[in-house]
């Protein structure tokens, strides 16, 4: 623990078929890793891959270990990379806990994901409404058309019990 304290960390939970949950999982564990996993963030970055194993366990790997590869996967979004993660006897260390600290691990990750979900559309309604300012129409700035001023409030309106929804679960969470 104390050798990994200060590095960046990923969670290799889903796999194929849209796998998410820990029951799911069928990837085994052991002292080395043979198996994929899709969907992982940033995972050639990270330092640290936490992954999911069948029954619900968890293990570690660290970058650069023997058989550990990485492959690109589209995704809507370009500024954040997502990974397929392929593990080819690769070493690990098979973490104590179980099933329910891996279902701790996916919801902390699910808590993140939302809050991260709610920034994003945060913002892209205040990037809307900057717009909206300078953006000139007729001779008049668009932000002063009505209809306009609906929409980009309905959409204000549409995403902010979000933001009650993730402060509540991170505080469920904790």
């Amino acid at each position: 623990r104390e050798r990994l304290k200060r590095h960046i960390f990923r969670q290799a939970l889903a796999e194929d078929g849209d796998s998410w949950q820990p029951g799911d999982w069928s990837l085994q564990g052991g002292e080395a890793l043979s198996g994929v996993k899709t969907n992982v963030p940033f995972a050639s970055s990270a330092d640290v891959l936490v992954v999911g194993l069948a029954g619900g366990g968890l293990a570690v790997v660290e970058s650069g270990a023997a058989g550990l590869s990485f492959e690109k996967l589209p995704g809507a979004d370009r500024t954040r990379r997502i990974e397929r993660v392929t593990f080819d006897a690769t070493p690990c260390e098979v973490l104590p806990g179980g099933a329910d600290a891996s279902g701790r691990l996916r919801d902390v990750g699910l808590v993140l994901l939302a809050a991260d979900a709610f920034g994003g559309a945060s913002r892209c309604i205040d990037m809307a409404v900057e717009y909206a300012k300078t953006r000139e129409q007729f001779g008049v700035t668009i932000g002063h058309f009505q209809a306009l001023k609906h929409q980009l409030a309905n959409m204000a309106v549409e995403i902010e019990p979000a933001r009650g929804l993730y402060w509540y679960a991170a505080h469920a969470m904790d």
